[in-house]
């Protein structure tokens, strides 16, 4: 509705009412009952019959287009859902090809699928997952205003009992639906829920196993999801940024050991004692809030704590705003642990698994990380300055927005290339180490990647430029039409947008009579362009209006690529086109505009012109 109310009844409404404006009101200021009827033919026989419905068929058509080109660049971002797991669930339209995992080749039948599911969009999860118990496993953002349906296509052979935060989250048992696919031993059984959305909710799901008592022989699959939603609306979403951790997950934290893993570091220094631990964390957890009581959770503060935390879990923790100072952390898994602005400054980590974690604005300049995953972790404005890593750290899916990047050694090249906002990262004093990367990434064959940290340091590289002036024309320029080379579509979104304000802008000179060009064929002058205004011939002049726009469109070319003779060759006759005035001014600038968005379109597309 938005883009239909922008393209097609502001502009249809502006350009009617200029129209009337200068047949009615611009030749007298007092309305007399001649020019009361000549209002009357003027709508009956020009706005109804020849003006409003062909500016109504142009207008839709732009709208039209305008929707499928905005809505099919948008939908880019959000085909996928990180999760818990590690894997990344598809988002995507239901059709007979669609399959049902991400790791298997099972899909749906189509003639099982019913009627009103066809247009629904499905998620389509990992089989890998049957055995996932957490109660959020991975979480999505609706952005509609709607009533949105929501099926959990789960198979039965889990046993009679269905996993618990199904029913507790309001889904029942729909046995009107009985959905097949390749898979034969599926045992299809459908919960279904609506839930009333009004702007942006976040949606979680757990796992697929009701508990860790399986058998191990039992057999089972992951399910699948289907929402009547598109797939544009469906965003991807950390439970975690939404939902922070709950004031009875921190009354008794979950603090336990873990088994050791073969080829594991030794411990060096003494060990904390998990008691000690919780009181500490609870402690923490109450100065975080306010509460009374409450200290902050500083281990550098007293020399006799122990210097080392090892082969420990821990379990919806908030340590934000904490001082790790002093701490070594070894062989230890932190899940759903907030670690906000934590000052983990020289400390060292090994072996450490903090997946899916909130590290916003934590301190881990000169730290020492070795053997460590950070995969899908909100990693926003970290600082890893002087931060030595080994080729083993993992930042698979991690959210690098702001974080500065200037480490003395690189993490794992394949682990950054999937990162999330490299091109966002910054530095504060030399690009040295997001140079090294991008190197390393074009080198391995990640080109996107490469593309979004050449953007990142020139996106730095402006933002230091102390000409204001020169500041806001590269933004203009590079960063506004196509994020520095990342986005080679936007610039030809850009001019077909372009193409349509000026033709806006002519179409309202011509209806107030200062619409100034010639059209000449084969030497043969033909009407001129500024004809009287709202005639029998309206749709005819607007054909004309529009054909000047989409000359001056390609009217410049460079090299090789003359848009101006490609376009020529298109008509049947030579023609030649003569402005003047302020018709000739908006033609050279539209001109200038097309020329430098068609020339960033073909220098991203055919080489790389900000790699340097």
């Amino acid at each position: 509705m938005f883009y239909v109310l922008i393209t097609v009844v502001i502009p249809f409404v502006i350009m009617l009412c200029i129209i009337f404006y200068n047949e009615i009101f611009k030749k007298d200021k007092v309305i007399s009952t001649k020019d009361i009827y000549y209002a009357k033919q003027v709508i009956s026989k020009v706005y109804f019959k020849e003006t409003f419905w062909y500016l109504f068929v142009f207008y839709l058509c732009s709208a039209i287009t305008c929707y499928l080109t905005v809505t099919v660049h948008l939908s880019e971002n959000s085909g996928f859902i990180s999760t818990n797991t590690g894997n990344k669930y598809v988002v995507k339209d239901l059709d007979s090809n669609s399959n049902i995992y991400i790791d298997r080749s099972y899909h749906i039948i189509p003639i099982s699928i019913p009627k009103k599911l066809k247009d629904y969009t499905i998620i389509a999860t990992a089989n890998e997952d049957k055995i996932t118990v957490a109660n959020d496993m991975f979480s999505f953002k609706l952005c509609t205003h709607d009533t949105v349906s929501i099926y959990i296509i789960y198979d039965g052979r889990t046993g009679t009992e269905m996993a618990p935060w199904i029913k507790e989250r309001g889904f029942k048992l729909d046995k009107s639906i009985k959905i097949a696919s390749t898979d034969a031993n599926f045992a299809c059984n459908v919960y279904a829920k609506k839930i009333k959305v009004a702007g942006d909710t976040v949606i979680s799901f757990g796992g697929n196993a009701r508990d860790r008592d399986l058998s191990a022989n039992q057999v089972y699959s992951m399910y699948f999801v289907l929402i009547s939603a598109e797939p544009s609306a469906i965003t991807n979403a950390n439970i975690l940024d939404t939902r922070g951790i709950m004031a009875s997950d921190m009354i008794n934290p979950v603090v336990f050991p873990v088994q050791a893993s073969a080829g594991t570091a030794k411990t060096n220094g003494r060990i904390w004692n998990r008691d000690t631990l919780k009181k500490k964390l609870i402690a923490h957890y109450k100065w975080f809030n306010h509460k009374p009581g409450g200290t902050r959770l500083d281990l550098t503060r007293y020399a006799s704590d122990p210097d080392t935390i090892d082969l420990t879990l821990f379990n919806k923790i908030e340590f934000s705003h904490c001082s790790l100072l002093k701490n070594a952390i070894l062989n230890s898994k932190f899940t759903t642990c907030m670690l906000q602005d934590a000052e983990l400054f020289k400390a060292k980590l090994a072996h450490v698994d903090m997946f899916n974690c909130v590290l916003d604005s934590a301190d881990l300049s000169q730290a020492n990380i070795n053997d460590c995953r950070f995969s899908g972790s909100d990693m926003r404005n970290v600082n890893f300055t002087h931060t030595i890593f080994n080729r083993k750290v993992d930042f698979s899916y991690a959210k690098m927005k702001g974080a500065i990047f200037e480490p003395d050694s690189l993490p794992n090249i394949e682990g950054m290339a999937s990162a999330l906002s490299l091109d966002s990262m910054t530095y504060l004093h030399s690009p040295s180490a997001l140079i090294k990367m991008r190197d390393e990434l074009k080198k391995n064959g990640f080109d996107e990647a490469q593309r979004k940290i050449s953007a990142a340091i020139k996106r730095r590289d402006n933002e230091l430029n102390p000409s204001r002036a020169l500041r806001f024309l590269n933004r203009c320029l590079f960063e506004y039409t196509c994020d520095y080379g990342i986005n080679g579509v936007r610039p030809l979104l850009l001019v077909m947008l372009f193409t349509y304000i000026f033709f806006n802008i002519y179409l309202a000179l011509f209806l107030t009579g200062r619409l100034r060009f010639n059209i000449y064929y084969d030497e043969t002058e033909e009407k001129d362009g500024s004809v009287t205004p709202v005639s029998r011939s309206m749709p005819v002049e607007i054909h004309r209006i529009l054909f000047l726009t989409m000359v001056s469109t390609f009217s410049i070319g460079f090299s090789e690529f003359n848009f101006s003779d490609w376009v020529k060759r298109l008509s049947r006759r030579e023609y030649r086109i003569e402005t003047s005035g302020t018709t000739r001014v908006l033609t050279g600038v539209q001109s200038l505009i097309s020329l430098l968005l068609f020339a960033l379109t073909i220098l991203i597309y055919f080489g790389d012109p900000f790699n340097q």
